[in-house]
């Protein structure tokens, strides 16, 4: 391997709940290179410790620094996404502390940080995750006109679905691209071979992840309240705290099944693999919102089928790249709740099926998308 690299990690903020990737993938670099963090807010290090160097800003560093940034975005002067003052902190600290490259989190921050990396002559490498490269974003003028920029000046760009190739016009630049989805330790997220750990004759349907349009968890529900018309013994547990928890939240008021479907809000990762393990079915009703935004490669697609459990999801994003359909999972089309309805009654009744596609599950992670696999594929980037 090349001489280790002092590294500089750039997001908004460390760490999202729903941001294990980026957690992982930190820790993982920091086997074989000296890396720290840059970043305006740090969330949650209770449940993400780190022992690396951090360094943070302000949005703005002050009134000056609020006042010259809008000046300079009102009349177009070039990149503003990261204020003026804090472009020259960024510098600074990049020239004392010798970082040899910058790797940002997110197209947006990438593109933040763009014209600190071009006045340095340093290397940038940007991960895009779903969401950044979102038709949605993409309107965002500030931000899409200077994605070219971006892509000419990177070493490497990494995108985390096939799909992003196309949303963001990356054929020119396909020498550049590499597609890296995340891993899962399937050591971690294991049952070895068991069927669940409860068995009270119950079928537990699970979803894990954030409550936002994209997911399709009101969708979720409203056929889940259809199919207890005729299953007596299904139960829905939602794991996952959003913008759409109210309308979730009245759905089952509504539905009066708040004996058969959980909203157990957000919880943290042991919990949620506790949850897994005790699951007979994994969903993810992903879509398309209405405002474009997109999944990247769902990691908690990844984290179901590592725990061998059959996973439903839709033809969306990067979801097909990691689900064969019938083989080791079942897709439906998005926005499809009759197929996503016959695709739950199908696995309700077929406890033999559940346990074969749950178990091919694991094998295609084990194979694919493992931890190890992933580590040395980001390790390379820094070669």
């Amino acid at each position: 391997m090349a001489h280790p690299k002092n590294i500089l990690i750039f997001h908004r903020s460390f760490f999202e709940i729903s941001e294990t990737f980026v957690y992982e993938q930190i820790t993982s670099l920091s086997r074989s290179h000296k890396v720290s963090l840059l970043a305006y807010y740090y969330l949650n290090s209770d449940k993400f410790p780190l022992s690396n160097d951090k360094h943070q800003i302000k949005v703005y560093k002050n009134f000056a620094d609020k006042l010259l940034s809008r000046i300079a975005e009102r009349f177009s002067f070039g990149n503003t996404l990261m204020s003026l003052f804090n472009k020259s902190i960024t510098k600074s600290l990049i020239r004392k502390e010798k970082y040899e490259v910058i790797h940002a989190h997110f197209g947006t921050n990438a593109v933040a940080i763009l014209p600190v990396a071009k006045a340095l002559n340093i290397p940038l490498i940007p991960t895009f995750h779903g969401v950044d490269a979102s038709p949605a974003m993409l309107k965002n003028i500030q931000y899409s006109k200077h994605l070219s920029e971006l892509f000419e000046y990177a070493r490497k760009i990494v995108i985390v679905s096939p799909h992003m190739i196309d949303t963001l016009d990356l054929e020119t630049y396909i020498d550049k691209v590499e597609l890296i989805a995340c891993g899962v330790d399937f050591n971690l997220f294991t049952r070895n071979g068991q069927r669940p750990s409860t068995s009270d004759g119950i079928i537990r349907i699970l979803h894990s992840g954030r409550l936002v349009e994209k997911k399709g968890v009101p969708d979720l529900i409203r056929v889940f309240t259809s199919l207890c018309q005729k299953y007596d013994n299904i139960r829905l547990i939602i794991i996952g705290g959003g913008d759409e928890t109210s309308i979730c939240e009245q759905l089952i008021e509504t539905s009066g099944l708040q004996a058969k479907i959980f909203l157990l809000g957000t919880m943290p990762h042991a919990d949620v693999i506790k949850y897994m393990n005790d699951s007979d079915i994994f969903v993810l009703n992903a879509k398309t919102s209405k405002h474009g935004d997109m999944e990247g490669t769902p990691v908690s697609i990844q984290e179901a089928m590592s725990m061998e459990l059959p996973v439903i999801s839709t033809y969306h994003a990067g979801i097909p790249q990691v689900i064969v359909d019938q083989e080791c999972g079942l897709l439906v089309e998005e926005n499809d709740s009759r197929g996503l309805s016959a695709a739950l009654e199908t696995l309700i009744n077929n406890e033999t099926l559940r346990f074969s596609l749950g178990q091919r599950a694991r094998e295609r992670i084990i194979s694919n998308f493992s931890i190890d696999i992933y580590r040395q594929r980001i390790a390379k980037l820094f070669d």
